[in-house]
């Protein structure tokens, strides 16, 4: 859907990626933390990922393969966890064509489908 309620085709998949770990509410123990997830970009493929933790800098993640066209491409970000608290981390991907993930979804989108803001997760780390 459109604005105002007007339908319109889906003929390109934007660009998203998602955390696979950590999960939302995970509770994490150890100080150094592998977060991963896969990223993909349609018709183009994936050029870079990154990771960013309580509204910080963008940090770049690793892609554990060459990116291609139509393939789930799979990442990694190895987290320094510094003290015990409540973390919010983001993941957000960038296609070879310059096209990131937007901080904000489009307002007129009023469905499920496109929704590809910044994938947002928020963990526990205990004393």
């Amino acid at each position: 859907m459109g604005a105002h309620g007007a339908s319109r085709p889906i003929t390109l998949i934007q660009v998203n990626s998602k955390f696979l770990r950590p999960s939302e509410g995970e509770e994490i123990r150890a100080r150094t933390y592998r977060a991963e997830g896969v990223a993909w970009a349609g018709e183009s493929k994936i050029a870079h990922v990154e990771v960013r933790v309580n509204g910080g800098a963008w940090q770049p993640a690793n892609l554990s393969a060459s990116p291609a066209a139509i393939t789930w491409s799979t990442w990694s970000f190895d987290w320094q966890v510094k003290s015990a608290g409540q973390y919010t981390l983001e993941v957000r991907a960038t296609d070879a064509e310059g096209q990131s993930q937007p901080d904000i979804r489009d307002p007129d989108r009023k469905d499920p489908y496109e929704l590809n803001t910044p994938h947002r997760v928020n963990v526990t780390v205990p004393k």
